[in-house]
Formats: C-alpha cells, sequence, structure tokens
C-alpha cells in the first residue's frame, strides 16, 4: 500500500508576483513557485498518484514542444 502524503497547516499568500507559504506550526516563511502550489494541493493522495499526475503533465508538454518543432 502506498503512503498518503499530509502537509501540515499553511497558508499561501501573493505579494506581487511573488508567492509565499506560511507555516501555521513553525511560524516560518518560504517563497515558492507555482509547481509546489500545485503540489500542496495534492494533499490526500499517495506517492504514487502525484508521480502519477506529473509524469502525465510531463509528457503531454513533451508533446505539445514536438508538435511546434515538427
Amino acid at each position: 500500500m502506498d503512503k498518503i502524503i499530509v502537509f501540515k497547516p499553511t497558508k499561501i499568500f501573493n505579494i506581487g508576483e511573488r508567492k509565499f507559504l506560511y507555516s501555521i506550526e513553525d511560524s516560518r516563511l518560504f517563497e515558492i513557485d507555482d509547481k509546489l502550489e500545485q503540489i500542496l494541493a495534492l494533499s490526500g493522495h499517495s506517492v504514487e498518484e502525484l508521480f502519477n499526475i506529473f509524469a502525465k503533465e510531463k509528457i503531454l508538454k513533451l508533446r505539445k514542444q514536438r508538435i511546434y518543432y515538427k
């Protein structure tokens, strides 16, 4: 059985073009990107499910690039 990923409580907010994550338990602030925000939104999924989601996205991106370069 694959383990389920559960993240600690956080708050995400924007300042201008930049995104920040505030860790409620640790009172720490981190700058994040879109990919990390997407991963955090998938809390409750298994490691395998996360891998499959991102693998499919990567394959689609590569296919689009191949179409543009033909």
